[in-house]
């Protein structure tokens, strides 16, 4: 059985609230389970089996940056199992390579010329 399949999260009514008077938020149990998985195959091979994924137990859905800076001040701080796992992905990035505009420019700008061609 994955781990991904479960009991959804209880969330106080408190935190709902709170979110709600931030942004759009929704709990209903049909919008909130359509948004709950992400695109990686084997969670398209679920959804195409029907086996049920553990859905979220609400989706925030903030419209612009205020409101998602609103959003993510109100999280609190990691902790624990979710801390470690956190900083297990952070430690594994590769640091960013460097970037010449000038020249992605024009290799995209000679693909296209290849492609029209």
């Amino acid at each position: 059985m994955s781990p991904l399949r479960g009991t959804v999260a209880a969330v106080p009514p408190a935190v709902l609230d709170q979110l709600a008077a931030l942004c759009p938020l929704e709990t209903a149990p049909d919008d909130v389970a359509a948004v709950s998985r992400d695109w990686w195959p084997l969670a398209m091979i679920w959804d195409d089996d029907g086996t049920p994924v553990t859905p979220a137990a609400a989706v925030v859905r903030p419209t612009n940056a205020r409101e998602v800076a609103e959003v993510a001040s109100e999280a609190p701080p990691l902790a624990g199992e979710a801390k470690l796992r956190a900083d297990r992905a952070l430690a594994s990035r590769r640091p960013p390579q460097p970037f010449d505009e000038a020249e992605a420019r024009a290799r995209f700008a000679s693909m296209m010329g290849a492609a029209v061609a």
